[in-house]
């Protein structure tokens, strides 16, 4: 009797038949039926009890009414229905894609969804976080893609991002690079058949939806029309990132505002120091003017380093100023880095008196490279000058030059006292200083105009450090390759 059903429905069907036969009374039941094309259809069937004049149940009077349409228009009204409601839910813009790849994937058995969205100029598409797999074995695929940005027109999200309309390809496995960029990453993955679709607001391409299968298969034009003619999908994707943009510009906002408090208060701190210094030992000058030449040098010092004190602090809020608003100036010139630090490292030693010693090491024999000398100045000057600082008690400051895979290795190493891990993670940021220094004085610039210049260079900076026992930082810079015109530094 349940030849023909689809297997999930057969026994649905026979609990409505027999609960009503079994009291003789009327039935409705859906289920799908498979024709003779191996297509399933959704059927409903009704059935009237039929009796014999003496009123014997005689069985039943039926009809079978094929409601398929009904029942698709039913799937997708529920599909985008709670795809919206969960979207509205959500707590940001890629997260609302997250769950839009998901319920999409669930209810049409796609087995990958992605999302690549406008970057903020709109020059290219970017891969979002947002993705959806039913197989481990897509990660590696996924990886690989994060690492593609399309131009308009480039790929299938290029072209849909210009044209606004879905694009299905039967199997991209077997595609031409030219057509699909990513070919021999999905013949790996195994993946053939996909669909990519616009979502639009207000007539503006906000993402691209690209999904996939492990089979071939021809186009779905139902598929198609489902998401793509859902503006309401778009309207609510556009308000999760518009609340994201908002709340992004909040934060900034509120991080710029701590960001003039603390300037204010640590410079006004810092400059009031230097500034009584100078008040007082002019005073002094003024008052006794008939003191001794070497008391006199002496007040003359302290005026000094009290305004070589403030002109640095001047020219750490100028780097900072120009570093945020993009005009930190960027000139490299072919310079011996050997040189370079040694000669440094002989500087700060001047200065850093004997319970600290500086010493510089080039095991690697690493010279010639195509830096900022004025740039490396800040990083290494901020460095070393710091470990000198930290280390209250003394001992030895290493500065270390290696060479590796293209990069210049530099690690600055002392035995101070350390920097707590809970102050590790915000080292680089403005004003920011170490919950142990105690009344050692400090702005908390001086990392942060280090980072503005190793990226500059296109580097990196790391730390490593343990409280009472030292702090270590490596800068990796780019050794540079030869330009077309060279340029040479002091440092020869």
């Amino acid at each position: 009797m349940t030849q023909g059903l689809y297997p999930e429905d057969a026994q649905h069907w026979l609990n409505a038949y027999t609960a009503a036969f079994d009291a003789q009374q009327p039935y409705t039941v859906e289920y799908r039926l498979r024709r003779a094309d191996g297509q399933y259809r959704w059927m409903l069937e009704t059935g009237a009890p039929r009796f014999l004049p003496d009123g014997q149940f005689a069985g039943y009077i039926g009809s079978c009414l094929d409601i398929t349409e009904r029942k698709l228009a039913e799937e997708d009204n529920y599909l985008l229905q709670t795809m919206t409601q969960a979207i509205f839910e959500s707590q940001d813009f890629h997260s609302a894609l997250a769950i839009a790849l998901q319920k999409v994937c669930e209810a049409t058995r796609w087995d990958f969804g992605e999302a690549w969205v406008p970057r903020a100029d709109r020059t290219v598409l970017e891969s979002s976080r947002a993705w959806y797999s039913k197989s481990e074995r897509l990660i590696q695929f996924r990886q690989q893609s994060e690492t593609f940005t399309f131009l308009p027109g480039v790929g299938i999200p290029g072209r849909i991002w210009v044209s606004k309309r879905p694009e299905w390809h039967r199997d991209v496995s077997s595609e031409a690079d030219t057509s699909y960029l990513r070919s021999q990453m999905a013949l790996v993955a195994g993946l053939k058949a996909a669909l990519g679709i616009p979502i639009l607001a207000n007539d503006e391409v906000i993402t691209v939806l690209v999904f996939y299968m492990f089979e071939a298969r021809g186009e779905d034009q139902r598929l198609i029309d489902l998401i793509s003619a859902s503006t309401e999908l778009g309207l609510f994707i556009q308000r999760k990132q518009t609340e994201e943009e908002i709340r992004k510009s909040l934060v900034k906002e509120r991080e710029l505002n701590e960001l003039k408090s603390n300037f204010i208060s640590i410079v006004s701190h810092e400059f009031r120091t230097p500034l009584t210094s100078i008040v007082v030992a002019t005073e002094l000058l003024e008052k006794h003017q008939q003191q001794d030449e070497t008391r006199k040098r002496g007040y003359f010092q302290r005026i000094r380093a009290a305004a070589n004190r403030m002109n640095r602090l001047l020219e750490d809020v100028l780097l900072i100023g120009q570093g945020e608003g993009g005009n930190l100036e960027f000139n490299p010139a072919w310079m011996n880095l050997e040189l370079f630090c040694q000669g440094l490292i002989d500087e700060l030693q001047l200065n850093a008196g004997d319970r600290h010693r500086l010493t510089f090491a080039n095991p690697g024999d690493c010279k010639q490279a195509y830096m900022d000398a004025n740039l490396l100045h800040h990083i290494f000057n901020n460095l070393l000058s710091n470990a000198i600082k930290y280390s209250p008690k003394g001992g030895v400051v290493r500065l270390e030059l290696h060479q590796h895979d293209g990069l210049a290795w530099f690690q600055v190493q002392d035995s101070g006292i350390g920097i707590p891990a809970a102050d590790q993670q915000h080292l680089f940021e403005f004003f920011h200083r170490a919950t142990n220094v105690s009344t050692i004085p400090g702005t908390g610039l001086g990392l942060a105009i280090v980072k503005q210049c190793v990226d500059l260079h296109g580097g990196q900076i790391s730390v490593k450090s343990t409280v009472g026992i030292g702090t270590t930082f490596v800068v990796r810079l780019p050794i540079g390759s030869p330009p077309e015109q060279m340029y040479e530094s002091d440092y020869l």
